[in-house]
């Protein structure tokens, strides 16, 4: 606590989390207080209803759990309220930028640091997602305090404790948490020296992550009879390596399909258990591999290539559903394209510059940042990959970003500098 403080203390910072806070503001006193422009908003804002009007989750509650009790607390404060739910967002967004800054400076340095923080604050991923009303801005900042802990927490067991905590608290806000499981357990199974701290280390977090996610378990196991990871899938939301054509159909108009296939079956069927699940993959190897490698191109896309609300039938049955969803704004759309990939391209640049750099600074945290944006590149790719599933691990991107604009301007100083020197060296005659 005292180290946090000590880092807000410091002007640069200071300032530069307030501006992101004015930033993220600004941008919520632009919306509409009583609409959503995200279709999925509409679950949470049932679920957090029905929290403070059960005092908890009902059967027909199929989504996570975490951020519908977030904006409960909201809720329960300001009264339901779509503006107060977006300056909550903003308030965590703020803090997720200290976060980066605190996480660079423990892997680089002071100077890398406050360009992370420079970056974060004015990223335009982190600045929208206030407005959705959508759980990604609560697990980039779950999923980044759990990687800090990783990375950050000193003695060896306390890291596993808290590090597993962190990240089944995420999954219970985005399953997607699972993905990246490997990293960690493959850090604290690596890092220590001797095998029965590393074996204690393991087990310890794996008891943490467990007992955070037991709850929600035995409540889906209740409700659907079978192990449910954190959120009900219907087996239509993954491929059908048997017939591929209609994917991209499917993905765009918002999974038809697979509403008309809960319509009729509300807590799923044995077509949904995992084994079965699992056996699609197994049994097209080939498809498997050329299917991800599809996919892998559109999590890695400059620009939000596949949004369901973009289809203008969908948002009017949206709409239809609930009048709050919004129908406005597709005449911003067509400019999202070019002005997503002007920022994304030098990102994307310095990045693969920072990384490089860093192999030589400090290897462990480098390959754990490598590791997250590897495992969530591959897992959201064997599904269903979008932009907007990069935002969680795009903290990790920022820092490799950061070192890279850094090292580079280094570069400009340091040849600027012995130009000079070589001119100033030349004899006059």
């Amino acid at each position: 606590m005292r180290r946090m403080v000590s880092i807000v203390s410091l002007p640069a910072v200071r300032r530069w989390l307030l501006v992101a806070l004015i930033v993220r503001l600004l941008f919520v006193s632009l919306l509409s207080g009583d609409r959503y422009y995200f279709s999925d908003a509409r679950h949470y804002d049932q679920g957090a209803k029905q929290i403070l009007d059960t005092g908890g989750l009902t059967s027909r509650y199929e989504r996570p759990p975490l951020y519908a009790y977030l904006l409960a607390g909201v809720y329960a404060i300001t009264g339901p309220s779509f503006t107060a739910a977006r300056v909550a967002d903003a308030l965590l967004s703020t803090l997720l930028c200290l976060l980066i800054f605190v996480l660079a400076r423990h892997m680089f340095a002071e100077r890398t640091a406050r360009w992370a923080l420079a970056l974060s604050a004015l990223y335009p991923h982190f600045i929208l997602l206030c407005g959705l009303i959508y759980p990604t801005n609560l697990f980039t900042f779950l999923l980044t305090a759990a990687i800090a802990a990783l990375i950050m927490v000193k003695p060896l067991l306390p890291r596993a404790l808290l590090s597993g905590v962190l990240l089944a608290t995420a999954a219970l806000a985005v399953p997607a948490a699972i993905f990246v499981l490997p990293v960690f357990l493959i850090s604290l199974a690596v890092i220590p020296k001797t095998a029965g701290r590393k074996f204690s280390a393991v087990t310890l977090f794996l008891l943490a992550y467990a007992l955070v996610l037991t709850p929600w378990t035995m409540r889906n196991y209740r409700l659907y009879g079978r192990f449910v990871w954190v959120q009900f899938v219907p087996n239509t939301v993954l491929p059908d390596f048997n017939d591929l054509d209609n994917r991209e159909t499917e993905v765009i108009n918002g999974f038809p399909s697979t509403t008309d296939y809960k319509n009729h079956n509300p807590h799923g069927s044995e077509e949904d258990r995992l084994d079965r699940l699992a056996l699609r993959y197994i049994k097209h190897p080939v498809k498997t591999l050329t299917y991800a490698l599809s996919e892998m191109g559109h999590f890695w896309a400059l620009y939000p290539d596949r949004l369901n609300t973009l289809d203008h039938d969908y948002r009017r049955s949206a709409h239809q559903a609930d009048p709050r969803m919004s129908l406005n704004g597709e005449r911003m759309w067509p400019l999202v394209p070019l002005l997503s990939s002007l920022v994304m391209a030098p990102i994307f640049i310095f990045s693969l510059v920072g990384f490089w750099f860093s192999r030589s600074i400090r290897s462990s945290s480098h390959w754990i940042f490598f590791g997250v944006l590897a495992f969530m590149t591959l897992g959201y790719s064997m599904i269903t990959a979008e932009v907007r599933y990069r935002i969680p691990v795009e903290p990790c991107l920022l820092v490799f970003t950061a070192l890279g604009m850094q090292m580079c301007w280094r570069q400009l100083v340091t040849q600027k500098s012995r130009r000079s020197e070589k001119k100033s060296s030349v004899p006059v005659c």
